[in-house]
Formats: C-alpha cells, structure tokens, sequence
C-alpha cells in the first residue's frame, strides 16, 4: 500500500525549487511546533490552578496538601520558630472549610487536620497559645470524626534513625542499579497483579513537590489491548507480541498551580516513573520504557483509547514481563563521569 503523504512529499520535493521547497519545510515545522505548543498551553491553563484555582476537588485537595506539607517542612527544620508560617495556616483553613462546603467531609483531610495539631502541639511546648486556631482546627476535626472516627492518619513530623536508613539500604550494592536493562525479550510466564501493585505502591514513595503525588499508572492487562494501545504508541516493534502487562504512567495537570509550574507534571511525572521502574526491577521482573513524546493527535487518540481524562499528562508506556533464563540486552554504554559531573569551584567550573 502507498503512503499518500510520502508520496505527496516526492511530488512537492520535484516540483518546487530547492530553496523553495526548504522554506516551505520551516514553515511547516514551525507551525506544527505552534500547534503543539498550543495543545500543551490550553491543556495547563484549563486543568491545573494557574488560571482557574481550587474549582475542582481534585485541584483543592492539592492546594490543601502543598499547604499542609508547609507545615510538615517546618516541623522538620532543625530549630523551627515557634508561631511559623501563620499566614499559610489560615490559607489551609480556608481551603479546607472551602472543601467541606462544596464536597462534604474526605477520609484525605484527616492529614492536614493532624498536621495542624502537630503544629497546635509544638507551639503549646513553647508557651504559644492560639485560641482562634485551636478553635477552628476543632471544629473541622469534629466534622471528620463524625464521619471516619478517631483520625489516626499521619501528618507533621516524625523521627527516624540514620541507623534505620543504613540497615535498610545496607544490601543494596552497584549491581541493582548495574542490572537494571530495557527489556524486549519477556517468557510466557504471566506477571501477577500483586506484584504490580506491590511496585506501585514502592513507587509513591518517590519525591513529589509538596507532597502532592500527581504520578498515577494506567494498567493494560488484556493482550488485545495491549497490542492496540501499542499500535496508537508506535515504540514496541518486534517485541510488542511478548510484553504481559503495559503501564501507563502519568501525572495529573490538577497538581499544580502558577507558571513557574508549567513543567512539574513532567518532573514529578518521571520522578515516578523511574521509582515505578526500580520497584519492578526490585521483584524481579523486566521492564522497556515505551517513549511518549508524541504530537497532540496521537495524544488524544491514546487517551480517547483508554478513556484517560484531558487532565493526565501521559509520561511514558511500560512494557512489562518476567525475565527468561537468558536474555539479549543493549549495552547501551554510559558516558564518561566526566562529561556528567560537574564540579562546581568558586573559581569557575571545572
């Protein structure tokens, strides 16, 4: 079968004078950059708090957390100052009363609500008594307790040992990293929902900014599906037919706020997605991330696919499989240290 647009592509290029055709390549990317461009800038202003904020319980469930872990943040310093960041409390107070209001009592606010008594609780060991705090975090905690009991969630501070780090990385050598490979060549053997749950749970540990954890994965079991939506991804030639399970890793544009954070969903995003390969690599099983650097209409195909809302930020595909006993992999060779360490000295860089 003839692709037509390759085919109109040799008739423009024997057509047109060589200059010609070249200015009409430039113009062409350069308005489809546009568009895409486009694409990105409507998605961000219509699902994330730059423009429209907290009009969404998932947009001020975020809003609340980034003000609940300004606390937590502070409870950590070395030496926090008794009274810290009054003007962010009351910011969290509003934005949970606000909450309460429109979507009713949510299990997620008992951590805010424990976090402000953590915060109640470190200022009385100072002597420092707030009255229309104390009175205002009651009442929200009463509305909660009502609904889900006792709130024994976590939220503020807590104190672990360097020890307790140590031991619990102790086994963990240069060989788990070392033998971390793209996989495209899986067994038969099926992989079990458990541990795929299992290495998305590790997975939330990753860092996120403020705690706010917009990383999600989109799991494809059914092999039929799986071909489809490798077909719309286009990355899996020659292996597709073998991969057990596909991940969909993503991060949710309602996370966010302000312009500075434009690019934070792609950050956080693959922030969670390397913990999310790690975890998997840490059961055993193999792992080929699938590229997701795709233009607007593929986009909206691969969504419209697997019902995903406007909202997501897709991140990457994860081919996922068990390993057969041996296994041909890219060597896929690192640069030197050199050219990716750079040694900042007051005198320049070195």
């Amino acid at each position: 079968m003839i692709d037509a647009g390759l085919e109109r592509h040799k008739f423009l290029r024997k057509m047109l004078p060589g200059q010609l055709y070249a200015v009409g390549g430039y113009i062409k990317r350069a308005w489809s950059l546009l568009i895409n461009c486009l694409y990105d800038y409507w998605r961000y202003a219509t699902y994330s708090s730059a423009v429209m904020r907290g009009d969404s319980a998932e947009k001020l469930r975020a809003l609340i957390t980034l003000r609940y872990h300004s606390i937590e943040k502070g409870l950590s310093l070395p030496h926090p100052r008794p009274g810290f960041g009054k003007a962010e409390i009351n910011v969290l107070l509003g934005y949970l009363e606000q909450y309460l209001k429109r979507y009713g009592p949510a299990e997620h606010l008992t951590v805010p609500v424990n976090a402000l008594k953590a915060y109640i609780a470190f200022n009385l060991n100072h002597s420092l008594v707030d009255s229309v705090l104390d009175a205002r975090v009651s009442d929200i905690a009463s509305v909660l307790e009502d609904s889900f009991g006792p709130l024994t969630a976590g939220g503020g501070a807590m104190i672990v040992t360097a020890e307790s780090i140590k031991h619990s990385v102790m086994a963990t050598g240069p060989d788990f990293f070392n033998t971390r490979y793209s996989i495209r060549q899986f067994s038969d053997v099926d992989v079990p929902l458990q541990l795929i749950e299992t290495a998305v749970q590790l997975a939330q540990k990753a860092p996120a900014v403020c705690n706010r954890q917009s990383g999600r994965v989109w799991l494809i079991s059914d092999p039929d599906d799986i071909k489809k939506a490798l077909v719309i991804q286009g990355g899996a030639r020659g292996f597709g037919d073998r991969v057990n399970k596909l991940l969909v890793v993503t991060s949710d544009l309602s996370n966010f706020q302000g312009m500075g954070e434009r690019y934070q969903s792609w950050i956080d995003g693959g922030l969670f997605a390397m913990s999310l390969i790690y975890a998997l690599h840490s059961k055993g099983l193999g792992t080929c991330c699938l590229n997701w650097s795709k233009e607007h209409a593929i986009d909206r195909k691969f969504k419209a696919f697997l019902g995903m809302p406007q909202s997501e930020t897709i991140i990457l595909a994860l081919a996922v499989g068990n390993l057969p006993d041996e296994i041909q992999v890219a060597q896929s060779c690192r640069k030197p240290l050199g050219e990716v360490l750079v040694k900042y000295a007051r005198t320049g860089i070195s």
